[in-house]
Formats: C-alpha cells, structure tokens, sequence
C-alpha cells in the first residue's frame, strides 16, 4: 500500500451511461459512497446519467447526443471549479 492513499484530498466527478432508463443512476450512489469512504472530494452537482447509451453514442463511440454533450460539458466546468475551490495550495 501506498503510505498516502491515492485518492485522498482529490476532486472527482461522476458520470456514466447504461442503455437503462436511470442511466447508471444506482451505480453512482454508490460509487459516491466509496469515494468518499477513501477520502475522495467528490462533486455533488451536477449529476451526469447518459440513459439509452444506444442512442447517444454513435458507432465511434462518440457522443452524438447534443444534451447529453452539454450535461457533460457543464460537469467539465463545475470539475475545474471545484478544484479551484478545494486545491490546497
């Protein structure tokens, strides 16, 4: 083991697909959970849950879905300010 847990103190964001209607919604309560457990800082909001995987990914794997594109790009920004705001300088 690490003497310094590696994600100790450190900023997270939470995102996911599923091809669901609750778009991994289950999955990341408890993957918050966890995060906090090893002493993660995860970001509360805005929440990312890409349901119907399906249809919001092309064959590339890119993601096509325009609200969903703007949900992630919206959780990009609020990450960068939460590590602004809790970076210990």
């Amino acid at each position: 083991r690490a003497p310094q847990p590696p994600l100790q103190g450190k900023p997270v964001a939470i995102m996911g697909a599923s091809t669901g209607n609750f778009g991994t919604l289950r999955a990341q309560l408890h993957l918050r959970q966890v995060l906090t457990h090893v002493g993660a800082l995860p970001l509360g909001k805005p929440e990312v849950l890409v349901a119907r995987a399906e249809q919001a990914f092309d064959a590339n794997l890119q993601l096509v879905d325009a609200s969903a594109r703007g949900f992630l790009r919206d959780l990009l920004v609020a990450l960068a300010n939460w590590t602004e705001r809790v970076a210990i300088v």
